[in-house]
């Protein structure tokens, strides 16, 4: 059998065309790699001629024609035909090459360009060889093996290269100028722009630098995964994002020349070989990275769009590293954990989480708290929930009862950092299904009866919410109350009286201060939800001052009228002297003896009917004391003390709205006492007495006088239809009088609007 051979054929035409479509199908493409070039043959030279001139690019556009010009170390006659004129081969695969810093290794060749080229003109001469002039056009592909023309020219001595290329279409200059200086702005040599030098910047502005603060302090020498380290220095800006200089690396022992400024923020990495662009590439981070970094090492794919393995390789190992030192500076700063979420998810994974303490998280009443705070709650016996369902009447009786709520972050990673840190370090738990109701109690004592009745008039007359019903029941979770109801159904409160908050108010049954704690059971238990259903309240809880005033004012006509009555020595029927007393800073002036304080013992004995009828009658044949003792036997009340009584007017008129305040306080200056009652939020009644002394309290070592602000632990007691404020044992002293001491008095008080600048003096 007879054999044959014959040669491969192929359309030279359509392979280069793909190929040039493939490398340079833009004008930009087509700049971009001749500009590497004339970079790359500036760069051999200075290897070749250390004591060399300085190198030069100079580009020019003048309509379709694009001149790029170097005075590089040039290319032979055998060099622009073996190197630049074949496709496939390269000289810059050699150790100068390498160690001059050479950007294409590829020998993608000259006949690339076009693929935006009519014709290319490539005019070289090399030190010691004659200069010659190579050409090219796109007609000369018709023959099946075009040739290039080559003939002898000095139009780039001494040395150096010139590319003429006749473009297809005209280029935007400006476009083309922009698009060029990203890739060389940073390259030492000097490169020309239609007579604009368009590189030579520094890669990392150190003044730039001085506006951000640095974290560290100093540069920091980091171990690389897989071998070899990075020395780096972190810095914050304004905002509170992670900047990270590079300074230099290391590799197998050999320093490696690298340098770079990231930011932990999502992005792309731009990459350089000795400060000209090669790409952008994306690094895996769960932080995000974005910046720029500039290394010898960086090779590109032949595509010039993407890293060599081994270079991506390179710019990961130094992004992981920045990034896992960078989290573990993050952890130890409350500003930067806010400002850096992303993390929160590689700290729990990595083991970290007990490294939080920082971080802050909100709580269900609006506040922030940080982690460690939390921690330190919970070993102190506080118990903490946390959750995400906003439950706000539920909220409520949680952080009543003493608990710490935590409202878990909508963010999926902050949320997984909050839960984990709270279940393994605060003996934290859901909230979520923690309140229902076990049971409904059948049998109730007499002292439960109480209490609920207490509890049903505190509501209807305290908030005016009538449309509710107080069910006894067993409740899990460890609160003492909880509401349920549609939104625009009877409100259900169910109470469970068995509670031991309640159950410790066993010993006031039959007390008419029992009523007393009922109001503040009520109100540190359900004033939130209350308010929402009062028409005394605006949706928000503040108290309405308007409908305050609409409802009390003409009730408040008649007690002051009848207050002016009961004032000594003051002829209310003679108009000078009416006069006077206005403007004597209105008030109440009183002495108070020792026979106008009440005691009354409570919490040893529950009292019989007929002690309670006793005690009632002998209240009505004798006036109601003007200060009030309670004395606990029980020794668990914690309502035992010395309280003030509130004057008639206010009492009646505004008691009940008192009462509801969500903060009660006391303080003192010089010779005044002021209660205050807030809502927190527009309204504030002040209940202000002066003394003829000036007030001085002992506080160990020494005497101070400049006043103090206390709260009022003890709630208001109601005793025979008057009120009772509760005063500071460190005030006794000033208001209690004794046989040897009468204590002298002045009462006034105001209602303000604090939100609309007004106040009702009274």
């Amino acid at each position: 059998m007879s054999k044959k051979t014959f040669p491969i054929s192929f359309d030279f035409e359509r392979v280069l065309r793909t190929l040039a479509k493939e490398i340079y199908d833009t004008p930009m493409a087509f700049l971009r790699e001749n500009v590497q070039n004339a970079v790359d043959a500036l760069r051999l030279l200075l290897v070749d001629s250390p004591n060399g001139e300085g190198g030069r690019i100079d580009i020019r556009i003048d309509g379709n024609l694009a001149v790029i010009r170097d005075n590089g170390i040039g290319m032979s006659e055998y060099e622009l035909q073996n190197l630049f004129w074949k496709i496939g081969a390269s000289g810059k695969n050699t150790p100068e090459a390498r160690r001059a810093g050479c950007i294409g290794t590829f020998g993608i060749g000259g006949f690339a360009n076009f693929g935006v080229c009519r014709k290319l003109t490539v005019t070289s001469k090399k030190r010691g060889s004659d200069g010659c002039c190579t050409s090219l056009s796109k007609d000369d592909f018709k023959e099946s093996t075009p040739h290039v023309m080559c003939v002898m020219s000095e139009d780039a001595a001494p040395h150096g290269t010139i590319i003429e290329a006749q473009l297809e279409d005209v280029p935007n200059v400006d476009e083309l100028k922009d698009y060029i200086k990203t890739f060389v702005r940073y390259v030492p040599e000097s490169v020309f722009f239609n007579g604009d030098k368009v590189s030579g910047k520094k890669f990392v502005e150190d003044e730039s630098l001085s506006k951000f603060t640095e974290i560290s302090h100093n540069v920091e020498n980091l171990s690389m995964a897989g071998g070899g380290r990075v020395s780096v220095r972190y810095f914050k800006d304004e905002r509170g994002t992670v900047i990270v200089k590079i300074d230099n690396a290391q590799m197998d022992d050999m320093p490696v020349e690298c340098k770079g400024l990231v930011r932990l923020h999502k992005g792309t990495i731009e990459v350089f070989k000795r400060g000209f662009k090669l790409c952008n590439i994306n690094v895996s981070s769960s932080t995000g990275i974005t910046g720029k970094i500039n290394s010898d090492t960086m090779q590109p794919t032949a595509g010039r769009d993407s890293l060599s393995a081994e270079s991506q390789q390179f710019v990961n190992a130094i992004c992981k590293t920045i990034e896992q030192r960078a989290i573990e500076l993050i952890i130890e700063s409350r500003e930067l954990l806010a400002q850096h979420t992303r993390i929160l998810g590689q700290v729990v994974h990595g083991g970290l989480v007990e490294r939080l303490g920082n971080m802050e998280v909100n709580l269900a009443d609006g506040t922030k708290i940080t982690l460690e705070e939390l921690r330190k709650s919970s070993e102190a016996g506080r118990k903490i929930y946390f959750g995400s369902r906003v439950d706000k009447e539920l909220l409520d009786v949680l952080q009543a009862a003493g608990n710490l709520i935590v409202i878990l972050s909508a963010d999926r990673n902050r949320r997984l950092a909050e839960e984990t840190y709270l279940g393994r370090f605060c003996a934290g738990a859901s909230y979520e299904s923690l309140v229902e109701i076990r049971e409904i109690y059948k049998d109730l004592s007499t002292f439960e009866i109480e209490f609920l009745t207490d509890l049903e008039m505190t509501i209807r007359l305290r908030y005016e919410v009538y449309d509710f019903k107080v069910v006894s029941a067993a409740i899990t979770g460890g609160v003492p109350v909880c509401l349920k109801g549609k939104q625009n159904g009877k409100l259900k409160i169910y109470v469970d009286v068995r509670h031991k908050e309640i159950e410790r108010l066993k010993p006031l049954e039959g007390s008419p201060l029992l009523y007393s704690m009922a109001t503040e059971f009520c109100k540190e238990y359900l004033s939130n939800a209350l308010k929402a259903k009062s028409p005394k309240f605006f949706g928000s809880g503040a108290m309405d001052f308007d409908e305050l005033i609409k409802r009390r004012a003409e009730v408040w006509k008649l007690v002051e009228a009848d207050v002016f009555t009961e004032i000594k020595g003051v002829d209310l029927t003679d108009s000078g002297a009416r006069e006077a007393y206005r403007h004597s800073r209105a008030g109440i002036q009183e002495t108070f003896v020792s026979t106008d304080i009440k005691s009354v013992e409570v919490g040893e004995v529950i009292a019989s009917e007929n002690d309670i009828r006793e005690e009632e009658a002998d209240s009505d044949t004798k006036r109601t004391p003007k200060i009030l003792r309670i004395i606990d036997k029980s020794g668990n009340l914690r309502i035992d003390g010395y309280y003030f009584k509130l004057m008639d007017g206010p009492a009646k008129a505004f008691g009940n709205d008192i009462q509801a305040m969500d903060e009660s306080s006391l303080f003192w200056f010089g010779n005044r006492i002021t209660y205050a009652f807030t809502d927190l939020q527009e309204v504030a009644f002040h209940y202000e007495l002066r003394l003829q002394e000036i007030i001085v309290v002992e506080t160990g070592a020494a005497e101070i006088d400049t006043g103090a602000l206390v709260e009022l632990k003890r709630p208001i007691q109601e005793y025979h239809g008057a009120m009772f404020l509760p005063i500071p044992r460190e005030l006794e002293k000033h208001l209690v009088p004794t046989p040897e001491k009468e204590v002298l008095i002045r009462v006034n008080y105001d209602w303000f609007d604090l939100n609309r600048g007004r106040a009702w003096p009274l």
